[in-house]
């Protein structure tokens, strides 16, 4: 079970950050688990000395936390504690994977984890999310009076995904007897060496079930009755993003975050996380400038 108090010095673990990039001069590595009704989700916080607040950071789908590395890296090179969780059947986690019932599930995940976080990691609490993982975000920071977040980033988020329409009319006229679909490339970001290591990653998922489909489905109808916020929100995307329906979210998310700040990077994929050079520094100079300042 996750433990705050005690660093994980395994071999499994080292050789996890090294194989990452997740190894840091004296900052602690806790991994562990934590229980959501009848599912146990894998932990990593990474913990500076004396931390000067703490950053939640959420994967997309069919990624893991490893592949929010630079994230990770930039959080805690600017002092941040960072906690972050393999979603339910992605990375270490359980669970069927790239599976959910309804996206409600994300929010019990966040939830516990949260609490969790608030018990031994210190204020204020930030948060960053691609995509799917944005998408939890929105779920979270729109349906709470008062969102423990002071701020979030959102990048490459997910409201709709790409040919939106034209997926649920698969989803209807095939959805009664095909169960998943091939993932439809590993693409999404001009960094030719991570488009290469994410075909062979060791926890690369390879099909979408199309109940999980059928789940974001609802969870968008559900989310254009939310009333919006005015929380301080960062939205990053690139314009070459063909995973998404990237400029219906832009639009959509206007409306919801009222203190919304947009900035698109014309040419970027869908891992703007890991995207090439220049992208890369911009991309962490933004996110960096809007957390600190």
């Amino acid at each position: 079970m996750l433990n705050f108090d005690q660093p994980d010095t395994s071999a499994v673990m080292r050789t996890y950050r090294m194989y990452y990039g997740l190894e840091f001069e004296d900052v602690d590595h806790h991994f562990g688990y934590f229980q959501v009704d009848s599912i146990a989700l894998a932990a990593h916080i990474f913990c500076p000395q004396e931390p000067r607040g703490t950053v939640i950071v959420l994967h997309g789908y069919l990624d893991h936390v490893g592949l929010v590395a630079g994230a990770i890296r930039a959080c805690v090179g600017q002092g941040y504690a960072v906690a972050a969780y393999d979603l339910p059947g992605h990375g270490f986690s359980l669970g069927t994977p790239a599976t959910i019932g309804d996206f409600a599930e994300y929010q019990s995940g966040l939830e516990t984890f949260l609490n969790l976080c608030q018990s031994k990691l210190p204020a204020p609490y930030y948060a960053i999310g691609h995509s799917a993982g944005a998408a939890i975000l929105i779920d979270y920071i729109l349906t709470r009076d008062e969102p423990l977040f002071a701020k979030a980033v959102f990048c490459a988020p997910l409201v709709r995904s790409a040919h939106w329409r034209g997926s649920k009319l698969g989803v209807f006229l095939t959805g009664w007897w095909i169960k998943s679909v091939p993932r439809r490339q590993f693409q999404g970001s001009s960094d030719s060496t991570f488009v290469e290591r994410l075909k062979t990653d060791p926890f690369s998922l390879r099909n979408v079930p199309l109940s999980w489909v059928k789940a974001l489905f609802r969870w968008e109808k559900r989310l254009q009755r939310y009333s919006p916020s005015d929380l301080p929100v960062l939205i990053l995307q690139g314009n070459h993003d063909t995973t998404v329906d990237w400029r219906y979210n832009l639009s959509f998310l206007r409306q919801k975050f009222t203190a919304a700040q947009v900035i698109e990077f014309p040419g970027a994929g869908h891992h703007l996380l890991n995207e090439a050079e220049p992208y890369r520094t911009q991309i962490y100079d933004n996110l960096n400038t809007f957390l600190t300042e």
